[in-house]
């Protein structure tokens, strides 16, 4: 399985294996700050989707892929805001998509760099400026 784009999106869903984005191709996320929480106490943080696209090949049947997304930041510390294992049906043909919900608060307001990445299949970079809601 190898990634050939992705992208962030307000909202995403798969319905009868197809895909559904609301509000796709983000410059910019708007996220509350580190250690936001709503009046009952509980932590509050920006929810979007981040779409994968991919490209499978003849062994990557029901085969399982580790993947992952991570938040590089300025100084160079990285942080997992998702990861999972997904798997595809043998039927559902060579071009692929991924949806995978993400939470993200954030220290500091500006450009950072998100890094999917897909075990076996390289990784993909998205960029994106970051605003305090």
């Amino acid at each position: 399985m190898q990634i050939t784009g992705a992208f962030i999106a307000i909202h995403a869903e798969i319905v009868d294996q197809k895909l559904n984005v609301t509000g796709g191709v983000l410059d910019w996320i708007s996220v509350p700050k580190v250690g936001s929480v709503d009046d009952a106490g509980n932590p509050i943080g920006g929810l979007f989707y981040l779409v994968t696209l991919m490209q499978a090949g003849p062994d990557d049947q029901q085969k399982p892929c580790r993947m992952k997304l991570e938040l590089a930041r300025h100084d160079q510390t990285v942080e997992t805001l998702a990861e999972g294992e997904i798997t595809f049906d043998g039927d559902t043909g060579e071009n692929r998509f991924w949806v995978m919900p993400f939470v993200m608060q954030a220290e500091r307001q500006g450009r950072m760099v998100l890094i999917n990445s897909i075990e076996g299949g390289g990784f993909v970079s998205i960029p994106v400026d970051v605003r305090f809601s």
